[in-house]
């Protein structure tokens, strides 16, 4: 099993490339692009991707939805000149999350 510090090193090192790859999207017609209709836009997937971490951890670790539901608002609210900031905050919250459970949780997930 995947130790929780190099689990944490490696969502620290995905936060930075991600960071990196958001810095790509500058413009009003990257932000704006899909592949095909009914397709989430560039903006979309960097709001989903700012925040489902700790969604996701609080949902499995938890065996409910809650994370979902502020998930939602922040999802909605999203600004992609803030992308940077709101990953900080959601990998801060993760890494929480993640420290605050068992190793004996951690290991019980399979997903």
């Amino acid at each position: 099993m995947i130790s929780k510090d190099m689990l944490i090193s490696k969502f620290k090192n995905e936060a930075r490339i991600l960071k990196h790859l958001a810095a790509k999207a500058n413009t009003p017609e990257l932000l704006d692009f899909t592949f095909s209709d009914h397709q989430r836009t560039t903006a979309q997937w960097m709001a989903y991707i700012a925040i489902i971490g700790s969604a996701a951890a609080k949902d499995m670790l938890n065996d409910d939805a809650s994370g979902f539901e502020t998930f939602t608002d922040r999802y909605e609210s999203f600004d992609p000149s803030t992308f940077d900031a709101t990953l900080d905050n959601d990998l801060a919250e993760l890494i929480t999350i993640l420290e605050a459970a068992s190793d004996e949780k951690l290991a019980e997930q399979k997903t």
